[in-house]
C-alpha cells in the first residue's frame, strides 16, 4: 500500500464513504509493479462497508468498467464479499447480489474465482438461502462449479434436489 506513513486506515478515518469509493480501483490504471496489488482496495472497501454500502455501491464495486484482468476480478470479489460478510450486509443486499452474480456469471472474463468468492461468502455468512440463485447460475452461467459447490453445502430442500436432478451440468 503506497500510503504507509501515516497508514491508509488513519488517512481515510475522517473521509466520507463517497471519498473512499472514488479511490477504489485507482491502482489499476497505474503501470507500476504493484498496480494489481489489491491490498489498498481491500482497506478502502472494508472502510466503505463499515459506513454502509448501497446497492448502487455494490454495482460500482463488483461490475466496474475498467477491470484489467481475471485476477483483478477475483481480488475485487473477495474484498467486497468479505467486507459485506464482516459488516453483516449480505442479506440486506440480496437482490443486488443476485443480479450482479448473474451478470458476472455471464461474462467469461470475470473468471471462475470471482464467482467462487461470491458463493463462498453466501454459503458461510448469509442467513438466507441463496439456492435459487445457485440454480439460476447453474442454468445460465459460464462457470457452474461455484454454484454447484454452494448447492452441495446449502441446498437441502426437496425442491432444490429435484431441480438439481434435472439440471444439465458439465461432466467435470
Amino acid at each position: 500500500v503506497p500510503e504507509r506513513f501515516p497508514p491508509l486506515k488513519e488517512v481515510i478515518a475522517a473521509w466520507s464513504k463517497e471519498q473512499i469509493l472514488t479511490e477504489v480501483g485507482k491502482m489499476w490504471v497505474k503501470s507500476r509493479p504493484y498496480a494489481n496489488n489489491n491490498a489498498r482496495d481491500t482497506i478502502l472497501i472494508s472502510a466503505a462497508a463499515q459506513r454502509g454500502l448501497t446497492d448502487a455501491d455494490l454495482y460500482l464495486l463488483l461490475l466496474p468498467p475498467n477491470v484489467p484482468d481475471e485476477l483483478a476480478w477475483n481480488d475485487r470479489a473477495r474484498a467486497v464479499m468479505s467486507a459485506l460478510a464482516q459488516t453483516r450486509q449480505l442479506d440486506r443486499h440480496r437482490e443486488a447480489i443476485e443480479d450482479i452474480t448473474l451478470q458476472m456469471g455471464h461474462r467469461k472474463e470475470t473468471g471462475v474465482f470471482a464467482l467462487q468468492h461470491i458463493f463462498y461468502a453466501l454459503r458461510d455468512s448469509a442467513d438466507s438461502d441463496f439456492s435459487d440463485l445457485a440454480l439460476r447460475c447453474l442454468a445460465t452461467c459460464v462457470y457452474v462449479e461455484p454454484a454447484l459447490r454452494y448447492l452441495i453445502d446449502r441446498g437441502s430442500s426437496e425442491d432444490v434436489c429435484a431441480r438439481l436432478k434435472q439440471a444439465k451440468v458439465p461432466e467435470k
